[in-house]
């Protein structure tokens, strides 16, 4: 069902991915993370926005990041989500004739919190709204394939915002559909392709928002 959805839209989603117990210590890892220091603020990775300039830090994204490869002591919860997502990716892969015999790689495992606050006043350590600004994450063959996301957000209401908003495109990035917007709940995940074909952006998150991003890449781009 992923795969059809990837096909279809260029996007799908599982909810209660992990179960209730996993998910739990899965979202209590990154809260001690984030009270303890341990994420800082976030780096661009080579994106661009839609008109291909490189963007200033302070206008582009609100959130405080950790890379972990989910071997960590306190990543034990984290690892078993990596685990998952593997073989979800596998399973997909098989049903996507692009991505037939390609060999897929994952990176290290993106955990994030957006703190909250959708003013530049907002505490997101630069001064600026706690979001993220329109981008794709493949626009000019960096390798990425897919990107997964999973959500911890308990008791997520819309008034928190950080949403993720899609805006189905092309291969050539040009719209084809309405934008979309993915809420950020607990125990959510979500799957869609890097390339331009997935314009997204993360809406002002007026509440704490926590999520785990996973790239996988092509091994030959």
């Amino acid at each position: 069902q992923l795969a059809e959805s990837l096909k279809k839209q260029g996007y799908g989603i599982i909810d209660g991915f992990m179960g209730v117990d996993v998910a739990e210590r899965i979202r209590e890892e990154l809260l001690h993370m984030h009270h303890v220091g341990e994420m800082k603020l976030s780096e661009l990775a080579g994106g661009r926005t839609g008109d291909n300039l490189r963007y200033s830090m302070a206008e582009v994204r609100g959130d405080v990041v950790r890379f972990v490869n989910g071997t960590e002591k306190d990543c034990q919860g984290i690892g078993i989500l990596r685990d998952l997502s593997d073989q979800v990716i596998i399973r997909v892969q098989e049903k996507l004739p692009e991505l037939a015999g390609e060999v897929i790689q994952r990176g290290n495992l993106m955990c994030t919190c957006y703190p909250g606050g959708a003013s530049k006043a907002a505490p997101c350590g630069r001064g600026g709204p706690c979001r993220y600004v329109l981008h794709c994450d493949n626009p000019d063959k960096n390798g990425r394939r897919l990107t997964a996301l999973y959500y911890v957000n308990k008791g997520w209401v819309p008034e928190h915002g950080g949403q993720l908003r899609i805006y189905p495109s092309d291969e050539t990035g040009r719209a084809v559909g309405d934008a979309v917007d993915v809420d950020p709940l607990f125990d959510r995940f979500l799957l869609f392709f890097s390339d331009k074909r997935c314009p997204h952006e993360v809406m002002d998150a007026r509440a704490p928002r926590y999520a785990i991003t996973t790239w996988y890449y092509s091994a030959e781009e």
